[in-house]
């Protein structure tokens, strides 16, 4: 009927209005994201089987509840918004505080799984977008299949292509380590020769004074004293 188009028209404003607040107050579109399939998996459970009361409720306490409801600015309003209301429920001996359904209702479901599903699908394809561009299969040289992530080359031609590198830049290594060494060497031998000709200039000098010979053995060959008694 009319009445229940147009409930079902306010209801989905409602829903929608709350997933603006979401929106605007978390900048982190990645716990938006979660909560989303959080909440849209509880109300699915819903869906399917409407009449049980466990599935209507959800514990603050739980992890679900704690990570992508409460936590997340707006996440309250967005519960409220689908039918469920924050209370203590008597859990067993104790009393817990609880979101609640009351009453299932097929069409008021429906309509949230829409705008929800809906939300997540634009937010994963603008993702999609977003993100590079993805591994894809290019024809090698060859003549097989390669990929962009290996150049547009098979794994065989990556391979060969990739040791080609490794190979060349072992030998640039190669011969650089080659040709310090034998620069050390011209070093070291330019250094020895250097200190070869300093000890034979030294040795050369040395033969060249002339020394003193003691003629007189019973004098002092310093002061010319008579030596003994």
């Amino acid at each position: 009927s009319d009445s229940d188009n147009d409930v079902s028209s306010t209801f989905a404003v409602g829903v929608r209005e709350a997933l603006r607040s979401v929106f605007e107050r978390n900048k982190d579109r990645g716990i938006v994201r979660g909560m989303l399939r959080a909440i849209l998996q509880v109300v699915k459970k819903i869906k399917k089987k409407p009449g049980d009361v466990r599935l209507r409720r959800l514990l603050c306490s739980s992890i679900i509840a704690k990570k992508f409801v409460l936590k997340p600015e707006g996440g309250e309003r967005l519960m409220r918004s689908i039918g469920f209301e924050k209370k203590e429920c008597k859990l067993g001996a104790k009393e817990q505080l609880c979101f609640v359904m009351e009453s299932a209702n097929e069409t008021k479901l429906e309509e949230a799984l829409n705008v929800l599903q809906g939300a997540l699908s634009r937010m994963l394809n603008k993702k999609k977008e977003t993100s590079p561009a993805e591994n894809k299969r290019v024809l090698c040289k060859c003549g097989f299949w390669g990929s962009t992530e290996t150049d547009g080359l098979c794994s065989v031609c990556f391979k060969k292509t990739y040791q080609m590198n490794q190979l060349s830049g072992s030998k640039k290594l190669i011969s650089t380590s080659k040709a310090k060494k034998k620069t050390d060497n011209l070093q070291w031998k330019k250094a020895f020769r250097k200190c070869k000709l300093k000890l034979r200039a030294i040795r050369i000098f040395k033969l060249g004074m002339k020394k003193e010979k003691q003629v007189n053995k019973n004098k002092c060959f310093v002061c010319k004293k008579k030596l003994g008694y």
